[in-house]
């Protein structure tokens, strides 16, 4: 058997308890699924964009970027969510973090995917954010041949190489896209140890999630972070009113949803 079907049915596993409890109610997802239709997520990287395989990511809808940035035309691998899907993993999300107000939690966890990520989960490539960060499936990692997971200069073809190909990874960051779960909240969440995902088995973990999500009504990811952040998202305030001064600062142009009957 594969490593990436062992680490899909081991996450199914794991989280077979949490996902037979709550299912989105239609009405909710059709609701956030309007909303998100709407939503300016300032996708920069999302252009000049053809299909493209990614080793790891084979079956799935991987498309190749090329966007510019402070350091040039750089590329990026990505597979981002539409609003149907986006919809039903904010609405389920919301229901495991036991949110009292499901559709102002599902709002401004979406406030909060446009500040982390602009709802772009790169696969592999360069994310620019000042620096030109290195991502391998859905994560910050640093490349050995690199020794660095920023770039302050365009990449070299063969640190281009590296970054899109097989280049070997010598460290996983933190933050997993698309909302920025840490590995304590996603091993609270699906209640293994947090030494599980400790070192590169985050980044594997990290990419078995994504894809089970892909074809479910749940994000594992998403419904993490939502667990562990209720406070910031389950209320009537303004949609950012609980988020750091950058997410404030990213959400000044959000149109807040108007939202009736909670």
């Amino acid at each position: 058997m594969s490593i990436r079907k062992r680490q899909a049915i081991a996450w199914c596993l794991a989280f077979a308890a949490t996902a037979a409890s709550a299912h989105a109610q239609p009405s909710d997802v059709g609701f956030v699924e309007g909303r998100l239709s709407t939503v300016a997520w300032g996708q920069y990287m999302a252009q000049q964009c053809e299909p493209t395989t990614v080793s790891g990511w084979e079956g799935f809808p991987t498309v190749l970027c090329r966007y510019p940035s402070a350091h040039g035309t750089v590329p990026v691998a990505m597979m981002n969510a539409g609003p149907g899907r986006l919809a039903r993993w904010l609405v389920a999300a919301c229901q495991d973090a036991g949110a009292q107000f499901p559709k102002h939690c599902a709002e401004r966890l979406a406030v909060r995917i446009k500040c982390q990520s602009g709802n772009q989960f790169p696969v592999a490539g360069f994310v620019d954010e000042g620096p030109l960060y290195t991502f391998r499936d859905g994560v910050t990692v640093t490349f050995a041949s690199i020794g660095t997971s920023s770039l302050q200069h365009a990449p070299s073809q063969a640190q281009i190489d590296s970054v899109l190909g097989a280049g070997a990874i010598a460290k996983v960051h933190s933050y997993a896209r698309v909302q920025g779960t840490t590995r304590e909240e996603y091993a609270a969440f699906v209640q293994r140890p947090v030494a599980s995902f400790a070192g590169l088995n985050w980044r594997a973990e990290v990419r078995a999630a994504y894809q089970a999500a892909w074809s479910s009504d749940r994000n594992a990811l998403l419904s993490a972070w939502a667990r562990a952040n209720r406070s910031l998202i389950d209320h009537k305030l303004a949609p950012a009113a609980r988020f750091d001064a950058y997410c404030k600062s990213v959400a000044a142009s959000w149109a807040s949803w108007a939202i009736a009957g909670e």
